[in-house]
């Protein structure tokens, strides 16, 4: 989740409305809910180092401010972007290969790992 908001922050909230509404096409009722639940995180602070959480007015003033923006893009193309990877997909098989990660440690087995540690030893 995000970290909690310090002075001038308030303002990037439009920004992640206007990325979850348009680019992953949430509905704004989704957006108000995930933000008002960030909003009263205990490190909602003020230039005190008082807590000042967002209410649910101002989160949507946001959301509704975002909601009437224009948007160059096509909503939700974020959610699956495309790959035009042209001649590298046709060779991608032929530049991955299986390799062996040698032994696999198991950390509640400590004697096994110390044994196979200094077997060459």
């Amino acid at each position: 989740m995000m970290p909690g908001k310090s002075v001038g922050f308030r303002a990037k909230v439009s920004g992640w409305s206007h990325s979850a509404i348009f680019f992953f096409a949430f509905p704004a009722e989704v957006v108000q809910e995930l933000l008002v639940e960030w909003g009263q995180r205990k490190d909602q602070l003020d230039d005190a180092g008082g807590w000042y959480p967002w209410t649910d007015e101002e989160i949507a003033r946001k959301i509704d401010w975002c909601s009437q923006q224009q948007y160059r893009g096509k909503i939700g193309d974020r959610l699956n972007p495309p790959r035009e990877l042209g001649d590298l997909e046709a060779k991608v098989d032929g530049m991955i290969e299986p390799f062996d990660i040698g032994p696999v440690i198991d950390p509640k087995d400590q004697l096994q790992t110390a044994q196979r540690f200094f077997r060459n030893c």
